[in-house]
């Protein structure tokens, strides 16, 4: 038993040998923005060393506070970075620069700066204790990324949407069918950008996927899935899709980090219209406050969320998900998932729902996993090509204009709500 033991520690310390081939140095991915490029890339430059210290030199950063001690340790020339390179460079809403960089630090130097401080470090040379250090590091930075990823993609889809919207003839009741387009501008484009930059830089590689598995621990992997082809309409619209690539993390907090920008942020940024009219008194804006996903079975239970608050809302469109990866060929779900969006409107209550929304985007967490041998443990489906002034979704929203308001008025504009 003990000989068994004893080989089974071997196999696993020399995975983690392979895996650290310069086990003085460590590649992060950092992200900040500042008023300049080389203020956001000092900060993110200065992110990467403030991560490695504390996990490899000392877990006392007080040194780090220092004003001196903050422009000299991020220096190329003291040696602590090795080396940088951009990944992404992004202009913000607010002016400010957003960078995105994969930075490597020397573990050695950095250890000799700290002690020419006078800190007393901590720093452990041994090839298994630096490596599993160096794993649980790349996952916390894998969180912070994909955190920092979403706050910036959030901030340019929310000015990143332009609408064109066209109108059928009001019916005798007052009804009024509204198309509406929905136009990726610039923000949106580098938004889309950055999202597949930063998840090709954090993606690990099939070699560290092979050790993984080799030592039993976990993967997860994100699947993407584009949409071929589509029938329905609404709530009961099946679209049959392919899987055209995925990625692989380290973190299962990177799938909920997934779940909340594609079943809150990026729909709550594409519903947020304004509508006008040339009546003085008759605007329509709709505010998407929260989305509700709850299962149609109650089978399982993994894809069950509510984000945002609940305040002076009603239900604008509910829609039908799949809980089965292998429900994404176009056939009806024996189980699924009813995401609910509700809004607040402004002024006036003309809006009675969305009746639909071609090539809905959305995220779920597969539930036939070990059925069918699925590898994903998250999937996107529909998230579309940005392309500035190409139409990537469309919106049928159904309105019920009063006749008394309706004779007044002869034409809609449309703009985006955060504008």
């Amino acid at each position: 038993m003990k000989k068994r033991i004893f080989i089974i520690a071997l196999f696993i310390l020399s995975v983690f040998q392979v895996s650290a081939q310069n086990s003085d140095e460590v590649t992060l991915v950092v992200s900040a923005d500042g008023v300049t490029k080389e203020e956001a890339t000092k900060i993110a430059l200065r992110s990467a060393i403030e991560q490695a210290y504390g996990a490899f030199v000392s877990a006392n950063t007080t040194i780090l506070n220092d004003e001196l001690v903050k422009d000299e340790i991020v220096t190329i020339s003291n040696g602590n970075i090795k080396s940088y390179k951009e990944i992404a460079n992004e202009d913000l809403p607010n002016g400010n620069i957003f960078v995105s960089l994969q930075v490597t630090v020397s573990i050695n130097k950095l250890v000799s700066y700290a002690q020419s401080k006078g800190v007393e470090t901590e720093f452990a040379g041994a090839t298994f204790a630096m490596n599993l250090k160096m794993e649980e590091l790349n996952k916390r930075n894998e969180e912070k990324i994909i955190a920092d990823m979403f706050d910036v993609m959030e901030r340019l889809y929310m000015t990143g949407i332009d609408y064109k919207i066209s109108v059928d003839n009001p019916k005798a009741t007052g009804q009024i069918t509204a198309n509406i387009d929905i136009i990726p501008n610039n923000n949106a484009v580098k938004a889309c950008d950055l999202f597949y930059k930063t998840l090709q830089s954090l993606s690990l590689p099939k070699k560290k996927i092979k050790e993984y598995e080799e030592i039993g621990k976990d993967v997860f992997n994100i699947g993407f899935y584009s949409i071929v082809s589509s029938k329905g309409q609404g709530i009961y619209r099946h679209e049959k899709c392919k899987r055209a690539e995925g990625f692989s993390f380290r973190s299962e907090n990177t799938i909920a980090q997934f779940d909340k920008f594609f079943n809150y942020t990026y729909p709550r940024a594409i519903l947020n219209v304004c509508i006008k009219t040339d009546a003085a008194d008759s605007q329509i804006e709709i505010i998407s406050s929260c989305g509700v996903v709850t299962s149609s079975s109650g089978f399982g239970g993994c894809n069950n969320k509510h984000y945002g608050e609940d305040a002076d809302t009603k239900v604008i469109f509910y829609k039908s998900v799949p809980a089965y990866a292998s429900g994404l060929n176009g056939e009806l779900w024996v189980t699924d998932y009813w995401k609910k969006y509700v809004a607040r409107e402004r002024l006036l209550n003309y809006i009675q729902s969305i009746e639909d929304i071609e090539k809905y985007c959305y995220f779920f967490i597969p539930e036939d996993v070990s059925a069918y041998h699925i590898t994903d443990k998250g999937i996107v489906v529909g998230y579309p090509q940005h392309k500035v002034g190409a139409a990537m979704h469309r919106i049928q929203l159904i309105l019920q204009i009063p006749q008394d308001d309706l004779m007044k008025i002869s034409k809609f504009t449309i703009s985006n709500g955060n504008e």
